[in-house]
Protein backbone atom coordinates (compact mmCIF):
# COMPACT_ATOMS: atom_id res chain seq x y z
CA UNK A 1 0.00 0.00 0.00
CA UNK A 2 1.58 3.33 -0.97
CA UNK A 3 0.70 6.23 1.39
CA UNK A 4 3.17 9.14 0.42
CA UNK A 5 4.80 10.50 -2.36
CA UNK A 6 8.01 12.24 -2.43
CA UNK A 7 9.54 14.17 -5.75
CA UNK A 8 12.18 15.23 -7.19
CA UNK A 9 12.28 19.13 -7.91
CA UNK A 10 14.31 20.04 -11.06
CA UNK A 11 13.30 18.73 -14.51
CA UNK A 12 10.64 16.33 -12.13
CA UNK A 13 7.91 19.36 -11.80
CA UNK A 14 9.25 21.90 -13.78
CA UNK A 15 11.64 22.54 -16.46
CA UNK A 16 15.06 23.35 -15.37
CA UNK A 17 16.03 25.13 -18.46
CA UNK A 18 13.36 27.63 -17.94
CA UNK A 19 15.01 28.57 -14.61
CA UNK A 20 18.00 28.97 -16.39
CA UNK A 21 16.95 31.01 -19.44
CA UNK A 22 15.11 33.12 -16.47
CA UNK A 23 18.38 33.60 -14.38
CA UNK A 24 20.56 34.26 -17.83
CA UNK A 25 17.73 37.36 -18.17
CA UNK A 26 18.03 38.21 -14.84
CA UNK A 27 22.02 38.26 -15.26
CA UNK A 28 21.63 40.27 -19.04
CA UNK A 29 19.71 42.86 -17.43
CA UNK A 30 22.12 43.55 -15.22
CA UNK A 31 24.86 44.14 -17.88
CA UNK A 32 23.09 45.66 -19.97
CA UNK A 33 22.55 48.69 -16.87
CA UNK A 34 25.99 48.06 -16.67
CA UNK A 35 28.02 48.17 -19.43
CA UNK A 36 25.01 49.52 -22.00
CA UNK A 37 24.74 47.07 -24.21
CA UNK A 38 21.54 45.02 -25.94
CA UNK A 39 19.67 42.84 -23.10
CA UNK A 40 18.44 40.77 -25.82
CA UNK A 41 21.82 40.72 -27.20
CA UNK A 42 23.56 39.62 -24.05
CA UNK A 43 20.50 37.26 -23.40
CA UNK A 44 21.04 34.91 -26.38
CA UNK A 45 24.56 34.84 -26.31
CA UNK A 46 24.19 33.08 -22.95
CA UNK A 47 21.20 30.86 -24.19
CA UNK A 48 23.76 30.06 -27.23
CA UNK A 49 26.70 29.15 -24.94
CA UNK A 50 24.91 27.33 -22.75
CA UNK A 51 23.29 24.97 -25.61
CA UNK A 52 27.10 24.36 -26.91
CA UNK A 53 29.18 24.54 -24.01
CA UNK A 54 27.29 24.05 -20.90
CA UNK A 55 26.31 25.98 -18.05
CA UNK A 56 29.61 26.44 -16.15
CA UNK A 57 30.78 28.43 -19.14
CA UNK A 58 28.32 31.08 -19.77
CA UNK A 59 29.14 33.37 -16.95
CA UNK A 60 33.15 33.08 -17.96
CA UNK A 61 32.50 33.46 -21.60
CA UNK A 62 30.23 36.67 -21.24
CA UNK A 63 33.01 38.31 -19.43
CA UNK A 64 35.42 37.28 -22.49
CA UNK A 65 33.00 39.16 -24.75
CA UNK A 66 33.07 42.23 -22.37
CA UNK A 67 37.01 43.14 -22.10
CA UNK A 68 37.53 45.97 -20.07
CA UNK A 69 34.05 45.60 -18.00
CA UNK A 70 34.46 45.68 -13.94
CA UNK A 71 31.86 43.05 -13.52
CA UNK A 72 33.14 40.15 -11.92
CA UNK A 73 31.36 36.76 -12.14
CA UNK A 74 30.52 36.50 -8.43
CA UNK A 75 28.28 39.58 -9.33
CA UNK A 76 27.14 37.82 -12.11
CA UNK A 77 26.22 34.96 -10.59
CA UNK A 78 24.70 36.89 -7.48
CA UNK A 79 22.45 38.16 -9.52
CA UNK A 80 21.27 35.01 -10.86
CA UNK A 81 20.89 32.99 -7.52
CA UNK A 82 19.24 35.97 -6.37
CA UNK A 83 16.71 36.70 -9.05
CA UNK A 84 13.08 36.12 -8.72
CA UNK A 85 12.22 32.82 -11.36
CA UNK A 86 9.97 33.49 -14.05
CA UNK A 87 9.29 29.66 -14.17
CA UNK A 88 6.04 27.03 -14.08
CA UNK A 89 5.38 23.45 -13.24
CA UNK A 90 4.43 21.44 -16.36
CA UNK A 91 1.18 21.64 -18.00
CA UNK A 92 -1.19 20.19 -15.62
CA UNK A 93 1.22 19.14 -12.76
CA UNK A 94 -0.47 21.94 -10.50
CA UNK A 95 -3.74 20.04 -10.59
CA UNK A 96 -2.47 16.75 -10.26
CA UNK A 97 -0.35 17.60 -7.00
CA UNK A 98 -3.51 18.92 -5.61
CA UNK A 99 -5.69 15.63 -6.57
CA UNK A 100 -2.88 13.28 -4.94
CA UNK A 101 -1.98 15.57 -1.79
CA UNK A 102 -5.91 14.74 -1.10
CA UNK A 103 -5.23 10.97 -0.75
CA UNK A 104 -1.42 10.66 -0.17
CA UNK A 105 1.08 12.37 2.14
CA UNK A 106 3.67 14.18 -0.44
CA UNK A 107 7.24 15.99 -0.12
CA UNK A 108 10.11 16.97 -2.04
CA UNK A 109 13.36 16.22 -1.78
CA UNK A 110 15.92 18.53 -3.77
CA UNK A 111 19.71 19.36 -4.47
CA UNK A 112 21.44 22.78 -4.76
CA UNK A 113 22.23 25.96 -2.94
CA UNK A 114 18.89 26.17 -0.27
CA UNK A 115 17.65 29.65 -0.99
CA UNK A 116 18.24 28.90 -4.85
CA UNK A 117 16.14 25.88 -4.83
CA UNK A 118 13.62 27.86 -1.69
CA UNK A 119 12.89 30.60 -4.66
CA UNK A 120 12.05 27.90 -7.05
CA UNK A 121 9.35 26.37 -5.35
CA UNK A 122 8.08 29.72 -3.94
CA UNK A 123 7.70 30.66 -7.77
CA UNK A 124 6.11 27.48 -8.79
CA UNK A 125 3.67 27.34 -5.74
CA UNK A 126 4.63 24.27 -4.16
CA UNK A 127 5.01 25.09 -0.38
CA UNK A 128 1.57 25.28 -0.10
CA UNK A 129 0.71 22.03 -2.21
CA UNK A 130 2.93 19.30 -0.53
CA UNK A 131 3.42 18.80 3.03
CA UNK A 132 7.27 19.44 3.58
CA UNK A 133 10.46 20.27 1.44
CA UNK A 134 13.32 19.05 2.49
CA UNK A 135 16.57 21.25 1.09
CA UNK A 136 19.91 18.89 1.20
CA UNK A 137 22.49 21.03 1.06
CA UNK A 138 20.92 22.64 4.24
CA UNK A 139 22.81 19.62 6.02
CA UNK A 140 25.68 19.93 3.68
CA UNK A 141 26.71 18.90 -0.23
CA UNK A 142 27.33 15.84 1.00
CA UNK A 143 24.36 14.93 1.71
CA UNK A 144 22.73 15.49 -0.94
CA UNK A 145 21.08 12.85 -3.77
CA UNK A 146 21.64 9.46 -3.77
CA UNK A 147 22.89 9.49 -0.06
CA UNK A 148 20.60 8.11 2.14
CA UNK A 149 20.45 10.96 5.00
CA UNK A 150 17.80 13.07 2.81
CA UNK A 151 15.55 10.02 1.61
CA UNK A 152 15.48 8.88 5.51
CA UNK A 153 14.71 12.40 6.88
CA UNK A 154 11.92 13.03 4.71
CA UNK A 155 10.17 9.65 5.71
CA UNK A 156 10.85 10.73 9.46
CA UNK A 157 8.83 14.07 8.61
CA UNK A 158 6.26 12.39 6.40
CA UNK A 159 5.56 9.51 9.45
CA UNK A 160 6.06 6.88 6.57
CA UNK A 161 7.98 3.78 6.23
CA UNK A 162 9.94 3.27 2.83
CA UNK A 163 7.56 0.42 1.79
CA UNK A 164 4.86 2.38 1.85
CA UNK A 165 6.39 5.12 0.03
CA UNK A 166 6.99 6.01 -3.83
CA UNK A 167 9.74 8.36 -5.04
CA UNK A 168 9.41 10.34 -7.92
CA UNK A 169 12.64 11.86 -10.15
CA UNK A 170 14.40 12.34 -13.28
CA UNK A 171 18.04 10.90 -12.08
CA UNK A 172 19.08 7.35 -12.12
CA UNK A 173 22.17 7.85 -10.13
CA UNK A 174 20.31 10.51 -7.62
CA UNK A 175 16.57 9.51 -7.63
CA UNK A 176 16.61 5.56 -8.60
CA UNK A 177 19.32 4.63 -6.60
CA UNK A 178 19.39 6.72 -3.77
CA UNK A 179 15.62 6.09 -3.03
CA UNK A 180 15.66 2.47 -3.64
CA UNK A 181 18.85 2.39 -1.47
CA UNK A 182 16.29 3.05 1.59
CA UNK A 183 13.95 0.49 0.03
CA UNK A 184 11.55 2.69 -1.49
CA UNK A 185 9.66 2.18 -5.24
CA UNK A 186 10.58 4.66 -7.41
CA UNK A 187 9.43 6.14 -11.03
CA UNK A 188 11.91 7.70 -13.00
CA UNK A 189 10.55 10.27 -15.31
CA UNK A 190 12.33 10.00 -18.58
CA UNK A 191 11.90 12.86 -21.01
CA UNK A 192 14.31 11.88 -23.59
CA UNK A 193 14.86 8.16 -25.33
CA UNK A 194 17.74 6.38 -23.85
CA UNK A 195 20.21 4.76 -26.22
CA UNK A 196 20.97 1.17 -26.12
CA UNK A 197 23.42 0.16 -23.30
CA UNK A 198 22.97 3.69 -21.82
CA UNK A 199 23.04 3.53 -17.90
CA UNK A 200 23.44 -0.59 -17.88
CA UNK A 201 20.01 -1.11 -19.06
CA UNK A 202 19.25 -0.03 -15.38
CA UNK A 203 15.81 1.84 -14.74
CA UNK A 204 13.29 2.34 -12.32
CA UNK A 205 10.56 0.47 -11.10
CA UNK A 206 8.21 2.42 -13.26
CA UNK A 207 9.45 4.31 -16.53
CA UNK A 208 7.62 7.50 -17.13
CA UNK A 209 7.23 10.66 -19.38
CA UNK A 210 4.88 12.34 -17.89
CA UNK A 211 3.63 12.35 -14.27
CA UNK A 212 0.31 12.20 -16.02
CA UNK A 213 0.64 8.23 -15.69
CA UNK A 214 1.50 8.78 -12.12
CA UNK A 215 -2.11 7.92 -10.92
CA UNK A 216 -2.34 4.59 -13.34
CA UNK A 217 0.83 3.31 -11.44
CA UNK A 218 -0.91 3.60 -8.08
CA UNK A 219 -4.22 2.29 -9.07
CA UNK A 220 -1.45 -1.09 -10.45
CA UNK A 221 0.12 -1.17 -7.06
CA UNK A 222 -2.89 -1.07 -5.28
CA UNK A 223 -4.27 -3.69 -7.03
CA UNK A 224 -1.16 -5.56 -6.89
CA UNK A 225 -1.71 -5.07 -2.76
CA UNK A 226 -5.00 -6.31 -3.10
CA UNK A 227 -4.58 -9.25 -5.04
CA UNK A 228 -1.46 -10.13 -2.16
Amino acid sequence: MIRALIFDLDDTLYRERDFLASGFLAVAEYVCASCGKPCDEIHAFMMMTFEHEGRYRVMPALLERLPGSRLQISDLVGVYRRHTPAIQLFAGYNQLLRELHAVYRIGIVTDGFPDVQRAKCAALGLEEAVDSILYTWENGEDKEKPHPAPFLQMLDRLQVPASETLFVGDSLEKDVRGARGVGMKCVQVQRAPIGPGTQGGETGDFVVESLAQLPLILRQLEDQNGAA
